[in-house]
């Protein structure tokens, strides 16, 4: 599901530049004239999904004890950036920082300093179910505008800490669009694909995935 959601955010963005190419003659001057420098500001919020894997559990599999946890969730975050347009060609920075709701229980629970993930569904009187707090990310944007409309492709570095105390840096990819409803005030919606592995030095990786929309103010 994560590959098809970030095919469909790339095609779109493709195809959204394509038709805007196409529709770029008939623009309104201000529009026509869009300019992408600037520094900008806003906030960001979506539907949010987490998968979970110890690798210690993958030979009891066959057991049908479970190697893996799953979550979904909301997130709500804010974020900042710059961008510098060339011609059509837009490149930037930018950096957001989310709060999730993600929470795993019923599923493989890791208790610091014991030698598995244990089921949730056996524990769940003893330990507390792990929640994902925040995720942020520093990444690099390189997108290609026609007029209003801008799609963009992104990555850089992640971060992520959870209730139970740990927490690391992985790698985020992701595509996005954005659309200019003035000069100043851009909407957008944009897919992030964060990757975990060896989480905090443990036999954890985890990959969360977020489609978000946009609200930006640019200066």
């Amino acid at each position: 599901m994560r590959k098809s959601i970030f095919g469909a955010t790339l095609l779109a963005v493709l195809a959204s530049s394509a038709h805007a190419s196409e529709l770029r003659g008939s623009l309104e001057p201000e529009y026509a004239d869009q300019n992408w420098s600037g520094v900008y500001v806003g906030i960001s919020a979506g539907p949010t999904w987490l998968e979970d894997q110890d690798d210690r559990l993958l030979p009891l599999a066959p057991l049908g004890i479970p190697d893996k946890g799953k979550a979904s969730g909301v997130s709500v975050g804010v974020h900042a950036g710059y961008n510098f347009a060339w011609n059509n060609f837009v490149v930037g920075v930018e950096g957001d920082v989310f709060r999730l709701n993600e929470r795993i229980d019923n599923t493989p629970i890791f208790v610091p300093g014991a030698p598995l993930f244990v089921p949730g569904a056996l524990t769940s009187e003893i330990f507390p179910p792990i929640t994902v707090d925040e995720i942020a990310s520093a990444r690099a944007r390189l997108g290609y505008a026609f007029g209003p409309v801008m799609g963009y492709v992104t990555g850089g570095l992640s971060y992520a800490n959870t209730s139970i105390g740990l927490d690391d840096f992985g790698y985020v990819l992701g595509a996005g669009i954005d659309y200019a409803v003035t000069q100043n005030l851009i909407a957008g919606v944009q897919y992030q694909h964060h990757v975990f592995e060896d989480f905090d030095d443990q036999p954890l990786d985890a990959d969360v995935d977020m489609v978000v929309g946009r609200i930006s103010y640019k200066f």
